[in-house]
């Protein structure tokens, strides 16, 4: 069963991230992480007050862990949607890969996860799979997009400090609760800039705005069925199966979006990224 709730989590968030791209030039990244924020903030919490879920007291520095998490949430959500726009979402996706690489090391260090051969092999292939898709074909030549290549490294830094965070709390809170405070803690960080936001999301067409609406559905979904799985399964078991969310962003980035350039290399290089994440469960 958790296996099941993994693939959809990437089916989710695969087609959440191509729909994302068909939006992120259209609004300023701030605006659209608000607007995302503020969406799932109000649904999860009407879910949970109509719920049998509860809250829970807890310790002053338990909550600060909470809100630290919610803090790089915030920031990593920001940095993720400027990583769309600055690149391609089929190179974008391969070097996210490299967010294994990141909670591996944060597993290894934090949370007490082992560390052998075979996730030693997974290490070097997502690098492999991360430098081929990103290398533009000539010696001592990386893609020109350098700005895009590294924004979408640092995003997958971000992220794989916000999962080992989601970890650590989720032995605090029951799922549900933390993944609405995933929203609210953000929301909440943001709200000194809230008349800017809306202006700019009130300059938008009720099509985009309806649009965006699914893209949050789709986002927020595969979000909550990652924290549920999460809670049960080791980080780097239940990272490599929600990475699969790769095929369908390149699915997606192909035949809809129209990213062809390279993409072979990019192709096999996601290939590769996501057989060492496989690697490494």
């Amino acid at each position: 069963m958790t296996t099941i709730i993994l693939l959809y989590s990437a089916f989710a968030l695969g087609v959440g991230r191509v729909m994302q791209k068909k939006m992120a030039n259209d609004i300023d990244p701030d605006s659209f992480t608000y607007l995302i924020q503020l969406v799932s903030a109000i649904a999860l919490g009407l879910v949970f007050l109509a719920s049998d879920e509860k809250l829970v007291t807890i310790s002053l520095s338990s909550l600060l862990m909470i809100v630290l998490a919610g803090a790089v949430w915030q920031y990593a959500s920001v940095v993720s949607t400027r990583s769309i726009r600055a690149a391609d979402v089929t190179l974008r996706e391969p070097l996210l890969q490299t967010r294994q690489l990141f909670v591996l090391l944060l597993g290894v260090m934090f949370l007490g996860e082992s560390l052998d051969i075979s996730k030693s092999l997974g290490v070097l292939m997502i690098i492999v799979g991360a430098v081929l898709a990103s290398y533009k074909g000539k010696i001592n030549y990386i893609n020109t997009e350098a700005s895009g290549v590294l924004i979408c490294i640092y995003s997958a830094l971000l992220t794989a400090l916000a999962y080992a965070l989601d970890k650590y709390n989720l032995d605090l809170v029951s799922p549900f609760l933390y993944a609405t405070l995933m929203y609210i803690v953000p929301l909440l960080i943001m709200a000194k800039d809230t008349k800017k936001h809306m202006n700019e999301i009130n300059s938008k067409s009720l099509e985009f705005r309806l649009r965006a609406v699914l893209l949050i559905i789709f986002q927020t979904s595969g979000f909550l069925a990652f924290i549920y799985a999460l809670k049960s399964t080791p980080v780097t078991v239940a990272y490599p199966i929600m990475s699969l969310s790769f095929i369908f962003v390149f699915l997606g980035g192909y035949f809809i979006l129209g990213e062809n350039t390279n993409w072979k290399r990019r192709l096999i290089g996601g290939v590769i990224a996501v057989l060492g994440t496989l690697f490494i469960s």
